[in-house]
């Protein structure tokens, strides 16, 4: 009894490593195929903009090369990117991701291409350090440069400069600066919420007026701000593709083990009440053993992938959860989103009704 208790234990514990393993190897699967993709796609844009000298088309290589940054950060890519961002002129994005790829470790023509641009415009830049609420976007001049947190401090032009930083549920912040040449600027920003509002009903002549307690509870309907956990749309991917990967196996080793216990049962002259073989002739030890090591390994891929499933629908279920928390769930934050939208309604007066129109297209 115990030995089967510490079988049991064992093969759930294997099985629930192997379910980690393989939910973290195809989140890092899919990682490197898009990181894959964007970078062909970049150096296939490079090699046009090449030929046509079209600022488009080296638009169009920035942007490839951005994704790829937003996969993995390799010295590569980032020296790409510095390359594709000189061509039109973004050349304090090219500072940045120069110094980049000189920290992954570039060598060689790119090295020396590299540390030729900082020394010449070193004293052209400033930093900033700016600590503050993760996921807020930051923007310079009205262009995004980076997510907080910041991996290292952000290289600005030198001089005067707008920033703002920006994040969902938020109020915005921005002030204008003034930094010096070389220098490092530390901030340390908090985001106020914004804060519950109610939603407006229009009043038709002859409505009800609404009751303490309705009036009460009408400001109750935009719910607090939500954050949603970046994490959630990974979580759904991953674990999705676990179970799917898990069904797959677990109904694929059930079809299978019937026929290898059948196998097994016409290779062995006497068997126990759980069909474990006890006794094959000569002729038949060899296959009976090889049919026996067969179905032990169909039931213990059975166990894993059982146990991937499992472990893939709670993901998926913990990853749509957190996505769902983001959507409109009340009429106020419908309305709220809805605001600014061409309406149509309909407005009493005394000679009879009328059509109304609010908004813009």
């Amino acid at each position: 009894m115990l030995g089967a208790a510490l079988s049991c234990g064992v093969r759930f514990s294997v099985s629930l490593s192997c379910g980690l393993l393989l939910s973290l190897w195809l989140h890092a699967a899919a990682h490197a195929q898009g990181y894959e993709s964007a970078l062909l796609d970049g150096v296939a844009a490079r090699d046009r903009a090449l030929e046509t000298g079209n600022h488009g088309d080296w638009q169009r290589a920035l942007q490839h090369f951005a994704r790829a940054r937003q996969a993995s950060s390799t010295k590569e890519v980032e020296f790409e990117y510095a390359e594709a961002a000189l061509r039109v002129e973004l050349w304090v994005e090219a500072y940045a991701a120069y110094e980049t790829a000189l920290a992954l470790g570039i060598q060689g023509k790119a090295e020396a291409r590299a540390r030729a641009f900082l020394s010449a415009r070193a004293r052209e830049v400033a930093r900033l350090d700016i600590q503050g609420p993760s996921g807020a976007s930051v923007y310079v001049d009205d262009v995004k440069r980076a997510e907080l947190p910041l991996p290292r401090p952000l290289v600005v032009r030198a001089g005067a400069l707008a920033l703002r930083l920006e994040r969902s549920n938020f109020r915005s912040w921005q002030r204008q600066l003034d930094v010096g040449a070389a220098s490092l600027t530390r901030l340390e920003l908090e985001l106020e919420p914004v804060a519950r509002s109610s939603v407006p009903v229009a009043e038709l002549p002859g409505s009800v007026e609404p009751g303490p307690s309705e009036r009460a509870s009408s400001g109750s309907l935009q719910p607090a701000p939500v954050e949603v956990s970046p994490w959630a749309g990974p979580a759904l991917i991953a674990g999705g593709s676990l179970f799917l990967v898990g069904a797959v196996g677990l109904v694929t080793t059930s079809l299978l083990l019937p026929d290898a216990r059948r196998e097994l049962a016409g290779l062995c002259s006497e068997s126990d009440t759980d069909g474990r073989c006890l006794f094959a002739t000569a002729a038949n030890r060899g296959s009976a053993q090889s049919a026996a090591d067969r179905i032990e390994t169909l039931e213990n891929m059975r166990w894993v992938t059982a146990s991937g499933a499992a472990l893939g629908m709670v993901a998926a279920t913990v990853g749509f959860v957190q996505r769902m928390r983001g959507r409109p769930s009340t009429l106020a934050e419908q309305a709220t989103r809805m605001a600014g939208r061409p309406t149509v309604g309909l407005r009493a007066s005394e000679q009879g009704l009328a059509l109304e129109w609010q908004g813009k297209f």
